[in-house]
């Protein structure tokens, strides 16, 4: 791609060639008029000037012309002849032809050819002299020195346009050395530095790009203290199961009473399933936050099926915790706009959630409302600040239940991504609710 110093350079220039193009078009043709213009008035003063002289008279007979009094490099270049009114020539002078340069019968200014030499000519009739005054130069030595006027203006005209292309470029160069101190700035930084770039005298056009770039940094520099947060979490909750995981191993090697050994059986049992719950999440929410679920299906889904493999998934759980799955009617009839995997996913979560925050013995409603559809337990719900920080990662409603504070993150970011959200609300007596905020479509009952 052009370097943007040479795209400047080139409008720049291009833009100058034309208004110079046109510029010298203009002046050629106003220079040619004018010095058509000033030949044609210096033939009529020297025609007057000739007929001016007392001793040119018609019965003059091979009168010698004294030279004509114009003072410049071209007076030379004058012809004259002096014809009697009934066509005899009087005089001429040494340049001029023998044949007439101009009519007889004409007067003032005509074009005449002779001998293949091209002419200006002005006629000037004296009839108290009787004679007729002619004075001509050639059309070549007009054009000749219109040619050299034009070159005089022309020469320097194209030197101009080259120092102007140096002072451009130059210039041009000056213009964008901001540009040159910020990439200096950012290569000389440190892959680790996402500190805000502190370049002095922006130019006014050049802070979009700075802030621009300053806000990059600080996302990047907020999204990896998010990183390292979490994966500090992270390694924190694995490694409460697999210490109880390496403890209950070693009581189950140990000891020789079959109960004890069963006891500590039971609870590396435990710890599996809470470490391979743990490990889930922990993936769901990376391939959500990476961006490497498959996208949203455009048709619609049906949540029923749904259930079904969401409670032979969780039976384990749900077994233990002695929780029913009760889904309303409406929700056994409800379609929502999103894809297979996504409402798989969130609906789990939240079942999971609500079966191990919840009473045990207790009931997970699955149902529609008005805004989208919701799942619902019959806990101790959560107060409004622990709801403004619940989309956190490793943030738990109770530290008394096992689990990782990933489920509703997971729900959060699914949902964000399939263009859907998700609100959580603490009902008016008991109980926690979490609606997935889309739109509902119900099958005939």
């Amino acid at each position: 791609m052009m370097s943007l110093r040479k795209r400047l350079f080139l409008q720049a220039a291009l833009v100058t060639i034309l208004v110079w193009a046109v510029a010298a078009a203009w002046a050629t043709y106003s220079t040619k008029s004018k010095i058509e213009h000033a030949l044609d008035n210096r033939l009529k003063e020297a025609a007057g000037m000739v007929a001016s002289l007392g001793s040119v008279r018609a019965d003059t007979n091979g009168a010698t012309i004294p030279p004509l009094p114009v003072g410049d490099n071209y007076s030379r270049q004058l012809s004259c002849q002096i014809w009697s009114v009934t066509g005899r020539l009087i005089s001429r002078s040494d340049t001029a032809p023998t044949a007439a340069l101009a009519r007889h019968d004409s007067s003032g200014f005509s074009d005449r050819t002779i001998g293949g030499v091209g002419w200006r000519v002005y006629t000037l009739v004296v009839p108290q002299s009787g004679v007729r005054v002619m004075v001509g130069d050639t059309l070549a030595m007009r054009r000749n020195l219109l040619t050299h006027l034009i070159l005089g203006l022309v020469i320097p005209a194209i030197i101009g346009i080259f120092a102007l292309a140096a002072l451009l470029w130059i210039s041009i160069g000056g213009g964008l050395s901001p540009l040159n101190d910020i990439a200096a700035t950012i290569e000389g930084r440190g892959a680790d530095d996402l500190s805000p770039l502190g370049i002095e005298r922006v130019p006014p056009e050049m802070t979009v790009v700075t802030q621009a770039i300053d806000g990059a940094f600080a996302g990047l520099a907020g999204m990896r203290e998010r990183e390292r947060r979490f994966l500090a979490s992270a390694a924190h909750e694995m490694q409460t199961p697999l210490a109880g995981l390496k403890m209950q191993a070693d009581i189950a090697g140990r000891t020789d009473d079959p109960a004890v050994r069963r006891k500590a059986l039971s609870h590396i049992a435990a710890s599996i399933a809470r470490t391979t719950r743990l490990v889930r999440q922990l993936l769901e929410l990376t391939r959500q936050q990476a961006g490497s679920m498959p996208p949203v299906a455009a048709e619609e889904t049906r949540i029923a099926p749904l259930l079904g493999v969401i409670g032979n998934d969780l039976s384990p759980l749900l077994a233990d915790r002695g929780v029913t799955v009760a889904p309303t009617d409406d929700a056994m009839r409800a379609t929502v706009p999103l894809g297979e995997d996504v409402l798989l996913l969130v609906l789990r979560n939240l079942i999971e959630n609500a079966a191990s925050y919840g009473p045990a013995g207790g009931t997970v409603t699955v149902g529609v409302a008005a805004n989208g559809v919701y799942v619902e337990d019959q806990g101790e719900g959560m107060s409004e600040a622990m709801i403004a920080d619940v989309r956190q990662h490793f943030i738990r409603g109770r530290t008394d239940v096992q689990g990782s504070g990933l489920g509703l993150a997971i729900v959060d970011t699914a949902l964000t991504r399939a263009g859907a959200r998700v609100e959580f609300s603490r009902m008016p007596e008991t109980g926690f609710r979490a609606t997935i905020v889309t739109r509902v479509r119900l099958a005939p009952a």
